[in-house]
C-alpha cells in the first residue's frame, strides 16, 4: 500500500488507550528485565542489556515511575548494582538517580 494511502498512527488516536498501553509496556519491561538470561547462550548480554536500557528509560519517564516501583523495579536495580558487571551497575545507578531525584531539582548528569 502506498504511503499516501496508509493511515497514520494519529488517525487511529481515538482507538488507543495510551494509559493502558504505557502501563502494559512498563509491566512487561520490568518483568522481562527481572528474568535470568544465563541459560541463553550467545544472546545473554544483548538481550539483558537491551531490557536494562529499556528499564532505565522507563525510570526516567515520570508517567511510568509509580508503576515501575509497584512492579518491583528497585529489587532489580539493587541486584544489578551487586552484579559486578560494570555496564549493569551504571544502568542501575542511572535508573536509581532518575527515580530518586526530586522533580524540582535542576540536577543533570
Amino acid at each position: 500500500q502506498p504511503l499516501s494511502k496508509r493511515r497514520s498512527f494519529r488517525d487511529e488516536e481515538d482507538d488507543v488507550d495510551y494509559c493502558h498501553l504505557l502501563n502494559s509496556f512498563t509491566s512487561l519491561a520490568v518483568m522481562s528485565a527481572a528474568l535470568d538470561y544465563n541459560d541463553i547462550v550467545g544472546l545473554r548480554n544483548s538481550v539483558q542489556y537491551g531490557f536494562a536500557n529499556i528499564l532505565q528509560c522507563i525510570c526516567s519517564f515520570k508517567a511510568c515511575r509509580g508503576l515501575a516501583m509497584t512492579e518491583g523495579v528497585m529489587n532489580i536495580l539493587f541486584k544489578w548494582m551487586r552484579s559486578k558487571d560494570i555496564e549493569m551497575e551504571l544502568i542501575a545507578a542511572n535508573a536509581l538517580r532518575d527515580l530518586t531525584v526530586p522533580e524540582s531539582s535542576s540536577y543533570t548528569a
